[in-house]
């Protein structure tokens, strides 16, 4: 015999050893180059089982072909066939599962539909139309697309909630801004009620200093007058000056407080503006946040869509 036609041992991934001629695995080009690398080898790892190994072998020998591979079985079959370099094989296993109608009894992951396009197509195989419209591919597609759009909605969730707490943390700034504003205008209204309040009790002291030196007046002038005519008309000389210095107090009083009262008035406007440009420029802010935001998804779901379209053209 000669070498061959020598035996090797395949060790499989679930522990079944196979002997094999090394003559006809040397239809896998992978087990060639081992083959060429170490003539004397008589043992190789094999790190898928024994059973789609045994389809493979019966594939060689007899030329029956695989059939429809349920489940994972398929996909472990492109896997193993396009590792090892079982073309004849792995076109085989493509063009008896690429059904376009029936049930899909199986399904592949998007990394290896993208394995079987480029492998058919390196290799120029006919079955590259056949798999293009198969159930397996259009599965793949539709779960590919359903990912992306998750992608998607992730991405414009977590962009939002970015704006949100960026609009949030604006608006308490702003908010505290205007407190601290309304604070000192307050402040401010606080002293100016307080200085007042100082200049109406020195009117009152004065006008009570006033009094007091007409009642004074009143009195020495009253002990030289002994007709009681004339101090009745004393009297009512004292009291209506009294009353007029009562009078230019309210007076000076009510002038006061009213003053107060306009200026507070025209402060408070123009407080209420200053309030309502802040709160006009937050909302001129936070819509061109929005509308940046609104772009930056915009962008996100083209490059995400982008990728899609590239990601579906590869499998």
């Amino acid at each position: 015999m000669t070498k061959n036609m020598d035996v090797v041992r395949v060790c499989c991934s679930d522990g079944v050893r196979v002997s094999e001629l090394k003559m006809l695995l040397r239809s896998s080009s992978v087990f060639s180059t081992i083959f060429d690398g170490d003539t004397i080898t008589e043992e190789i790892p094999f790190d898928f089982g024994s059973d789609l190994f045994t389809k493979y072998l019966e594939f060689l020998k007899h030329a029956r072909a695989p059939g429809k591979l349920k489940y994972e079985k398929f996909e472990k079959a492109i896997s193993m066939a396009i590792k090892w370099g079982m073309d004849d094989f792995c076109d085989t296993v493509i063009s008896d599962n690429s059904h376009c109608t029936g049930d899909l009894e199986t399904a592949v992951s998007y990394e290896v539909a993208k394995m079987i396009r480029k492998f058919l197509k390196t290799r120029k195989s006919e079955n590259l139309a056949k798999w293009e419209k198969s159930l397996i591919r259009l599965h793949t597609i539709s779960i590919r697309k359903n990912e992306y759009q998750k992608k998607i909605e992730n991405m414009k969730t977590e962009i939002m909630e970015e704006l949100e707490l960026n609009i949030q943390k604006i608006s308490r700034e702003i908010s505290a801004k205007i407190k601290e504003r309304e604070k000192q205008w307050a402040f401010l209204e606080n002293q100016k009620v307080g200085e007042m309040n100082a200049n109406i009790k020195r009117l009152r002291e004065k006008c009570g200093q006033k009094i007091v030196e007409l009642n004074k007046q009143h009195s020495s002038e009253r002990q030289r007058i002994r007709k009681y005519a004339l101090r009745r008309k004393l009297n009512k000389r004292r009291k209506n000056l009294e009353e007029k210095h009562k009078r230019e107090m309210i007076s000076e009083i009510k002038r006061l407080k009213n003053s107060q009262q306009e200026e507070k008035k025209a402060s408070l406007e123009v407080l209420e503006e200053e309030i309502r440009k802040v709160n006009e420029e937050l909302k001129v802010d936070i819509e061109v946040m929005r509308k940046d935001f609104a772009n930056k998804i915009v962008l996100k779901e083209t490059k995400l869509k982008q990728r899609l379209t590239n990601e579906l053209a590869s499998i």
